[in-house]
This record gives C-alpha cells, sequence and structure tokens, in this order.
C-alpha cells in the first residue's frame, strides 16, 4: 500500500505544485466519508470501485466534501485486466468458458433485478471514467498500477447527473440534425456504459489520431460491437430514423454536439441545410485524415446544392460498389 500511495503523491504533485495539502486515504470501507466534516484538497481511494456498492453515490460524497479543483484518485480492476488476470489463472481449455462465465455472474445478471453482487463486479475502463465525469470530476491522467488501473481527476463545478446512463442494448443519441436541431438517432450498443461522457475529452486523454470522423483503436468499443460495426448491424435501426424523416439513406452522418462543434462555421451551415444521412459520402472516397475528411463532406454538400437528386443518386451507387467490393465499413 505504501508504494501505491507514494506513486500517486509523486504524480499529483504535478498538479497541484506542493507535497503540502491535506488529504483523506480510504483503505478499508466505503462508508467511511458519510461522517467526514473536513474539507481536503485530495481524497484518495484505494477500495476498488469494483467492491463499492453504490459507486456514484459514492464519488457523490466525494465530490460533497472537496472543493472545485481539488483532487480524487480511485482505482478499479478493469475488465480488461480482469481478462489477463483470468487468463493467467485458468487451466488451458478453460479461458473463454471461464470468461464467459465471470461476465454473466458478474456483469449481465447485476443488471437483472434481484440479482445483486456486491463486490468484484465487472467494469470497464470506458464505465470507470464515464463514472467520474457524470458525477462532476474530469480525468486529468490514468495509468495501471500492479494491476489496477488509476485514474487522477479534478474537481469540476457541476455534474451531470441530470442525464440518465444507458445499459439497454438499443440507445438512442442526440444529434445535430436538419437546421441545427437536436433529432434523436437510434443505434445498437456497440460502447460500454457511460461511454458517452467522455467523448468531450477522450482525445485529450488518450492522445488519439482521428481518422475521418472515427478514433482509432476506440477503447470505448466492446468486443461485439465492432463485429456490429463491420457488418453495419448497428445502423438496422436507423432505418427507423429514415422512415419518420429524422434522415435520409445518403448525406453526411449526424454528429453529436461535441463532434459537430470542432467544424469550422462554414462547414457546420453546410452540413445542417440537409437532413443527415445513413450513407456517408467518406465511404465513396475514403479520406485519411480530419482534414481529408472535411474537404469529403464539403465537395458532397457543395454538389448537393447545385443538383441534389443526381448527387445523391451518384454517391448511392459509388458508396454501394464500395461496400460489396472494397470492403468499406464501419469502425
Amino acid at each position: 500500500m505504501k508504494k501505491e500511495i507514494k506513486n500517486i503523491r509523486r504524480k499529483i504533485n504535478k498538479y497541484i505544485g506542493s507535497a503540502n495539502y491535506s488529504e483523506l486515504i480510504i483503505n478499508e470501507r466505503d462508508d467511511v466519508l458519510i461522517n467526514q466534516k473536513q474539507n481536503y484538497n485530495c481524497i484518495i481511494n484505494l477500495v476498488k470501485v469494483n467492491n463499492i456498492k453504490k459507486v456514484n453515490e459514492f464519488h457523490n460524497i466525494v465530490s460533497s466534501i472537496i472543493e472545485k479543483n481539488n483532487f480524487y484518485v480511485c482505482c478499479a480492476e478493469t475488465i480488461e485486466i480482469r481478462r489477463e488476470r483470468l487468463k493467467i489463472n485458468t487451466m488451458f481449455g478453460f479461458k473463454n468458458m471461464v470468461r464467459i462465465i465471470d461476465f454473466i455472474f458478474n456483469r449481465v445478471l447485476p443488471k437483472v433485478l434481484f440479482f445483486k453482487v456486491e463486490s468484484n463486479k465487472v467494469i470497464s475502463k470506458t464505465e470507470m471514467l464515464g463514472r467520474l465525469i457524470y458525477c462532476g470530476f474530469q480525468p486529468l491522467e490514468y495509468y495501471e498500477f500492479e494491476n489496477l488501473f488509476y485514474v487522477i481527476s479534478k474537481k469540476n463545478e457541476k455534474n451531470n447527473s441530470n442525464l440518465k446512463p444507458s445499459y439497454s442494448f438499443l440507445c438512442m443519441f442526440e444529434r445535430i440534425g436538419l437546421n441545427k436541431e437536436t433529432i434523436n438517432i437510434y443505434k445498437f450498443r456497440t460502447m460500454y456504459p457511460y461511454s458517452e461522457y467522455l467523448q468531450k475529452d477522450l482525445f485529450k486523454l488518450e492522445n488519439l489520431n482521428k481518422d475521418g470522423d472515427k478514433i482509432k483503436d476506440d477503447f470505448r468499443l466492446t468486443t461485439w460491437g465492432k463485429y456490429l460495426r463491420k457488418f453495419w448491424i448497428d445502423e438496422i435501426p436507423q432505418l427507423y430514423n429514415i422512415i419518420k424523416g429524422d434522415i435520409s439513406i445518403v448525406g453526411v452522418r449526424a454528429l453529436s454536439r461535441e463532434k459537430f462543434n470542432m467544424y469550422n462555421q462554414e462547414l457546420q451551415d453546410l452540413r445542417t441545410k440537409f437532413k443527415p444521412g445513413l450513407l456517408p459520402p467518406y465511404y465513396a472516397d475514403f479520406p485519411k485524415d480530419f482534414h481529408e475528411f472535411q474537404i469529403s463532406e464539403k465537395k458532397y454538400l457543395k454538389q448537393k446544392i447545385a443538383k441534389p437528386i443526381i448527387t445523391d443518386i451518384k454517391y448511392f451507387f459509388i458508396i454501394v460498389i464500395n461496400i460489396l467490393l472494397k470492403g468499406a465499413r464501419s469502425s
């Protein structure tokens, strides 16, 4: 335990600028905070999040006893680390079976009414970070140390608890549509729960590169989610959006507010002159980076302004050919 605390303090000092600050270290039970009256500059929670009964409630208690811009450190055995542990400790030939049983009993069944797992719950890296953001913390840094995943976070002014995280297989996402109005897009889940809260800070946290409008090696994606995207299965519910009239068959993708704000004003205005589409223009010319991606969209939208029907028919056939013959896929 001394090694963990020493390592955390060393990392915290990068942000706080001094080792002289008041801290509370929690290493036994998750209700110790309830009776705390003192304000702390930093709370270091060494109780694994996997073993905390009500994680969000606990994070909110932490938030109530530290001031804005002060620090909170917590840890967990993530599903990724857990997978490696089971792989190492399980007899050859039984690895996949043990993983499946562990996932069902510690991840799936706890979401079913009347079945509760109080400890050793499965939690993904995505959910770990997303819950912190949901409860009003900004993750500053994360790292693995002795088979645990640690997150150093800073308290923000407000949390996102007015929103409701989704666990269902069918998900609804708010997106920017025609005339910059908000529409609800439906998809099958391909990401871990709480992934929606990571969108804004993901590039800064992970220092990732953009490839078109997708993130390379996005850790928010589940294993089955990669297959759903590869074969377009996750997009099937958007047929309902087409029937409703929210989107068209061909058109630029409907974006979240965070992604939409990454575009310049000209392209924002161009994108919202038309309904978003199920089949995006970048499947026609395969842009390699975000700059080329914007050029691809702008070229399509300029053509559509001049000849809307002909442009969509032309792009439809090019995209279908690329999907069937050149392996164009969602990623």
